[in-house]
């Protein structure tokens, strides 16, 4: 018997959401069914240890609904050191075996168990991801506006050594070549201070997400 109890093959990423929502009763039911073989192996002395379960996935598409409802089911205690393993067919058939194990951090459990996936948390991503854009267009419009002044500098910079040279032909005293500084100004860089915090912020959900 092996280690790794057997369930159907998930739906994949592009189905649409009815079809995942018509999916989670069979693959419950198809969790009840595999506890209730292990319980019936165990009974007869068969090795029947559940340490995790497997699902086939498609061009790495395997993170659903029905995956993560199935891995909450299977890791709450006493098993939550049950993993799910992952077998991608469209990578397998390049010529490699791939299969990758996961298994739902601390953090995600208890949010999950007390639904913390709220339409408040969901604001609070939505505004992070528009305070990296506005601070993103900033450096931007920045990033134009020195381009066009170092520009213009460039050009009255070549304009003033043409005169002096000619100047110097001339024996006269050649120009300043450093009035640019005060005939220009460059722009100011705007802080990055916020763009970093919202930097650091996306860093902790990435670790978070990968856990």
């Amino acid at each position: 018997m092996p280690d790794v109890a057997a369930a159907d093959a998930h739906p994949n990423d592009h189905m649409a959401a009815s079809n995942l929502a018509a999916a989670a009763p069979r693959s419950k039911a198809n969790i009840t069914y595999s506890n209730e073989m292990i319980k019936y192996l165990r009974e007869v002395n068969v090795d029947a240890n559940n340490v995790g379960w497997y699902t086939s996935a498609n061009m790495g598409n395997f993170v659903n609904t029905s995956l993560i409802e199935n891995q909450f089911f299977y890791q709450k205690e006493p098993n939550e050191r049950t993993v799910a393993l992952v077998h991608d067919v469209s990578r397998s058939s390049q010529g490699a075996l791939s299969l990758r194990a996961f298994r739902l951090s601390p953090s995600f459990m208890a949010a999950y168990k007390e639904s913390k996936f709220t339409t408040e948390k969901y604001g609070e991503r939505i505004r992070c991801i528009e305070t990296h854009y506005t601070e993103l267009n900033n450096f931007q419009y920045y990033q134009r506006q020195l381009a066009r002044e170092q520009t213009k500098i460039t050009a009255w910079k070549t304009k003033r050594a043409a005169e002096n040279a000619s100047r110097v032909q001339q024996k006269q005293a050649p120009l300043p070549e450093d009035e640019w500084e005060r005939l220009f100004k460059l722009p100011t860089e705007p802080s990055r201070l916020e763009d970093m915090l919202v930097q650091d912020f996306s860093n902790k959900l990435d670790v978070w997400r990968c856990n």
